[in-house]
């Protein structure tokens, strides 16, 4: 017998339980209110909401249904969702290990800040996209589009102060003090806008509680990794590339781990224990936790 044919859209709506009609009806509505208050109540009728995630709807809903669905999946363009995953029995694999480009960050973390909670771990080089990624729902909790109750920060960055593989100069394909001294700037440039920015919500009384800690470890890098709320995550390699800055005031050629063009892949618990997903955060966890708690040790930027 010929397997039944399924649409992506159909395959997110169950991994996060809102395959049901009036379920997604309201995370419909909730996303609607996020980009334009005249959407809401625009969702589809039962009967069509079914022929959505059926495949039997040719070819794609109007514009406005459209714009809400990218916007429920961020990084999911309409017609990746009503069309079909890549293969048979990879559905699962294809959508929680989905390549994401940085750009699809951002909606993911400030969705964490509708939360009354919101941690997020970090490990990577220098925090310059986490700081840029949390400047908007920052600023939504100063003007009190969003409050939060608690928010709690951990970030994990190389510790420069000691010789590393990367960034390497690339005359020598060595380590130099210099250029370490350049990196080291930049990380703790973000991460004091990281701390003041978090730490001024709780001095100005904005949320109950809030902390951001920074811990340097030994390492060289080569992959960043975020983990929101404990139960989602993204995780990216970083490439390294040959290119020349400024170094003690001269060009200077170096080996750099390039944090813009790393590619993300999303992983997401559910209430599978054994689904990838599922696998995947409780090992993330567990390194960082591992990590924060043994070799690392504190960071004043």
């Amino acid at each position: 017998m010929a397997a039944l044919a399924t649409t992506l859209l159909k395959t997110l709506l169950t991994q996060r339980h809102l395959q049901n009609h009036r379920a997604f009806c309201r995370e419909y509505d909730k996303q609607a209110m996020r980009i334009d208050a005249s959407l809401v109540g625009t969702y589809p009728s039962r009967a069509q909401f079914y022929r959505w995630i059926s495949g039997e709807l040719a070819g794609l809903p109007y514009p406005d249904h459209c714009r809400v669905l990218e916007a429920l999946f961020p990084g999911h363009s309409a017609s990746e969702l009503f069309g079909t995953p890549i293969a048979e029995g990879m559905a699962e694999a294809t959508v929680r290990g989905r390549a994401e480009r940085p750009v699809d960050l951002r909606p993911h973390i400030e969705r964490i800040f509708e939360k009354s909670t919101v941690t997020i771990d970090f490990a990577g080089f220098s925090g310059e996209t986490l700081y840029g990624a949390i400047q908007e729902p920052v600023d939504r909790i100063r003007i009190g589009g969003l409050a939060p109750k608690e928010i709690s920060i951990r970030i994990l960055v190389p510790d420069l102060s000691v010789p590393a593989g990367v960034p390497a100069l690339a005359s020598t394909r060595g380590d130099a003090p210099a250029v370490r001294a350049r990196s080291e700037q930049i990380a703790r440039r973000s991460n004091q806008a990281i701390l003041a920015a978090v730490n001024e919500l709780a001095d100005l009384g904005l949320v109950r509680a809030a902390s951001a800690q920074v811990r340097v470890y030994r390492t060289s890098p080569v992959f960043k990794l975020y983990i929101l709320n404990r139960v989602e995550a993204f995780f990216g390699f970083y490439p390294i590339v040959d290119h020349t800055v400024s170094v003690a005031g001269k060009p200077t050629e170096i080996f750099d781990a390039m944090g813009k063009d790393a590619t993300l892949f999303h992983y997401e618990s559910n209430n599978d224990s054994a689904s990838l997903g599922s696998q995947y955060m409780l090992q993330a966890q567990g390194w960082f936790d591992s990590v924060w708690g043994t070799i690392s040790r504190d960071f004043s930027p």
